[in-house]
């Protein structure tokens, strides 16, 4: 490579270096997430990312903290005397269970003794205050809307006895404008049941369910809306919130330590958010959307938020300590993304949904966040910390997005879709961001300290893009990969791996490629390889490579095209090498510079008779 042009090599036409965006003004933003962009409850000290405002130990049973908050807490200030705080008035109906008077009316002087006697007797709209004690009751409110409130969650337990499987059922449009708050509530089978009505719940304790979900809200009553504010849902078995074709909000709470089914061990979700299904057969004209905001999700099996053919926003949230399967010791995503087809129930495919924003992932494992032929966008955002589980010794990826092709069973293909922005993804396992059969931009990001698998010692790369695979890759449904203004460094084995793959990478910096810890081979910047059956081809402008243990940028019976970049301090700094599947060559575009320290050289590419990367599993 020869053809040289005047422009700073790794420096684009606004001015800005390898690794930073433009955003006007002169203004290069550094990769990663901008300090100055932290969500509420988040804070930077200008140089790192936005990190969660939380207590330094997790908060113990009953108590909980929002971001933003440094102490644990309850859920809601008792107050004082026998009302505490809550809001009463000459129509308030009251309900006692330690009051023996007799003669029961439900005023303040003759309370109830039971919060159904209350529920009859109340007007529409009015305020039932239910005293502190034990209510062993299953309640519907189904008739007309009320405000239930008690005095604190320490201090009103409500408990479901049956028949009915949850303590308090809450249905049909009669009842729309119900609100419950201020008691612990735990059922027999699930605690809480909605469907048909809007309603909100605030400052509730939801606990202890012991064979279903926490609360289960479904459609099939009719149209159903569901806000869950300033609670907690702690320590239920199979779900903590199940959500089946519904619009679910929950601002301000956490959802933790749910539990596998007792009957099989599985599940133990935090919240799993879908269309309505019965008898294995779901609809797909009725689908959930939810806005999970400013909460704690942690401490939950499997999945900390699952997306099946449904939308969800999360912002400002924090989703850490989520644990494998209990049985087959796999998964333990804190958020997961997919598609609903016909073997899942669905008559038609239906992919899904998700926006992270401003949130803070930690301490999973298997895949931190992951999009399966489904759609998701992750910005201003913390992921790290992610491990391989006891039976997935080969995971313990950061971001993943996961398509198909027709060799598959997906004819025509279906590939994930999506956007990582302005995001960290740090101290990952094999893959910090896994593109495959794909179509992704990753944008002002920063990826970093990947290590390798945990059971062979290969891999550790930074991102990854490829054609599909599971038990077989089908060169149908190749990545498209956009990497623009992002930072890979200090990881193991490629900094940017384009596999049999379509791939653009802009004003990007990537430094300290070190080889993979099991033979010490490889160490590339950048590598584009041909799978058996598809050429890859990556374009690299006004980009940075340095401090490759091997080569600089090399191609494998592929192609490249390179203007305006600098390679600095590479083993060999252009490789191009063609293999019986094909020949290999690196276009230059002009603008390009290589050497060591100072990129001051022409590039040339060359032959080294390097080894290309293994095929694909």
């Amino acid at each position: 490579m020869v053809n040289e042009r005047c422009l700073d090599p790794g420096v684009q036409d606004d001015g800005c270096p390898a690794g930073t965006l433009g955003v006007g003004n002169g203004v290069c933003q550094p990769a990663g997430v901008p300090p100055e962009g932290c969500a509420p409850g988040f804070e930077s000290d200008g140089e790192g990312p936005c990190e969660p405002i939380l207590p330094a130990e997790p908060c113990g049973y009953g108590f909980m903290a929002i971001p933003g908050e440094t102490a644990c807490r309850p859920v809601m200030d008792c107050g004082d005397g026998r009302w505490g705080s809550l809001p009463v008035d000459a129509a308030t109906v009251y309900v006692d269970v330690a009051y023996t008077g007799g003669g029961s009316d439900g005023s303040e002087s003759k309370p109830w003794t039971r919060i159904n006697d209350a529920l009859m007797a109340a007007p529409a709209g009015s305020l039932i205050a239910v005293a502190a004690g034990s209510y062993a009751e299953d309640l519907n409110i189904i008739e007309k809307p009320v405000r239930l409130w008690g005095v604190c969650p320490d201090r009103v337990a409500l408990a479901g006895t049956g028949p009915q499987d949850s303590a308090i059922v809450v249905g049909l449009d009669a009842a729309s404008g119900t609100e419950v708050g201020g008691m612990a509530i735990t059922g027999i089978r699930g605690a809480v049941f909605v469907s048909g009505v809007v309603v909100t719940f605030d400052r509730v304790w939801v606990r202890d369910s012991p064979l279903y979900a926490g609360v289960e809200i479904s459609r099939n009553s009719g149209p159903t809306t569901v806000t869950l504010r300033d609670s907690l849902v702690e320590n239920n078995h199979l779900l903590g919130i199940y959500a089946g074709g519904v619009e679910l909000t929950v601002e301000r709470s956490i959802v933790r330590g749910s539990l596998p089914s007792p009957s099989d061990m599985t599940m133990g979700r935090g919240l799993q958010i879908q269309p309505p299904c019965s008898a294995g057969v779901c609809d797909v004209d009725t689908l959930s959307n939810a806005v999970i905001r400013a909460s704690v999700i942690e401490k939950n099996h499997e999945a900390g938020v699952s997306v099946a053919a449904s939308q969800v926003s999360i912002d400002g949230t924090v989703i850490r300590d989520t644990y494998p399967d209990a049985v087959k010791q796999i998964d333990g995503s804190a958020l997961l993304v997919r598609e609903c087809d016909l073997a899942a129930g669905c008559a038609r495919v239906v992919r899904g949904s998700a926006v992270m924003r401003g949130s803070n992932v930690s301490n999973v494992a298997d895949a931190a966040v992951r999009a399966w032929r489904s759609d998701m966008t992750i910005e201003g955002s913390v992921i790290r910390d992610v491990a391989p589980t006891a039976m997935g010794l080969d995971r313990g990826r950061g971001v993943v997005f996961e398509g198909c092709g027709p060799l598959q069973g997906c004819a025509p293909p279906k590939l994930a879709k999506g956007v990582v922005r302005g995001t960290l993804v740090e101290r990952t396992h094999d893959i910090g961001i896994f593109v495959m059969g794909s179509e992704v931009t990753i944008e002002g990001s920063s990826v970093r300290h990947t290590e390798p698998r945990a059971y062979d010692g290969e891999f550790g790369r930074g991102i990854s893009a490829q054609i599909a695979c599971d038990d077989t890759c089908d060169p149908m449904a190749p990545a498209n990969l956009i990497v623009r203004g992002t930072r890979v460094e200090d990881v193991h084995q490629f900094g940017i791996a384009i596999v049999g793959s379509d791939g653009t990478i802009e004003a990007s910096l990537v430094r300290t490629i070190v080889p993979q810890a099991a033979d010490g081979g490889f160490g590339d910047g950048l590598v584009v390889t041909r799978h058996a059956d598809r050429a890859a081809a990556a374009s690299l402008r006004t980009s940075r490579i340095e401090d490759s243990a091997r080569a600089g940028v090399a191609a494998f019976a592929s192609t490249g095209f390179l203007a305006d970049n600098a390679v600095v301090c590479a083993g060999i700094p252009l490789v191009s090498e063609e293999l019986e599947l094909g020949p290999a060559t690196l276009d230059d575009g002009g603008g390009n510079r290589c050497g060591c320290p100072t990129p001051t050289s022409p590039c040339q590419a060359i032959s080294a008779n390097l080894a290309p990367p293994p095929p694909l599993d």
